[in-house]
């Protein structure tokens, strides 16, 4: 399996908040692997995590941070389309099951991620709600 570099497109979120102190998330990172009971079945079924597994635990990663406390609209926008393109070109890269899995859960973290379904794991769900745009 070939090392993968996430992919930077306008880094500018970052740059805005490390000229700012640096803030880490109020809330503890926990993750599910991939979410929906989707790592859940998997593990029912054949008895291990899907080989993917780590794809979903580093964008879960992502969203927990967001794009950080007081990011502005449009870095969050860009940050969670980065991170969920990610998610997907790192399943694409991780065997022949994540090729069959990456453009469904793609569509799927599109529709369902964003911080505008107040969910447990939304979209910058290690901050407080008000936080997040």
């Amino acid at each position: 399996m070939p090392h993968l570099k996430p992919l930077k497109l306008f880094p500018l979120f970052m740059v805005n908040n490390m000229q700012n102190k640096i803030s880490l998330p109020e809330k503890p990172f926990k993750s599910d692997g991939c979410s929906g009971g989707f790592t859940w079945l998997w593990i029912r079924i054949f008895k291990k995590p899907p080989p993917f597994n780590h794809c979903c635990v580093t964008h879960d990663q992502g969203y927990h941070f967001g794009a950080g406390a007081g990011a502005s609209r449009w870095d969050n926008i860009i940050a969670r389309l980065q991170d969920d393109f990610n998610l997907a070109k790192c399943m694409w890269f991780d065997g022949w099951q994540g090729k069959v899995f990456a453009l469904p859960f793609f569509v799927v973290v599109r529709f369902a991620g964003g911080a505008y379904w107040k969910r447990a794991r939304g979209w910058g769900y290690g901050w407080e709600v008000n936080k997040v745009k």
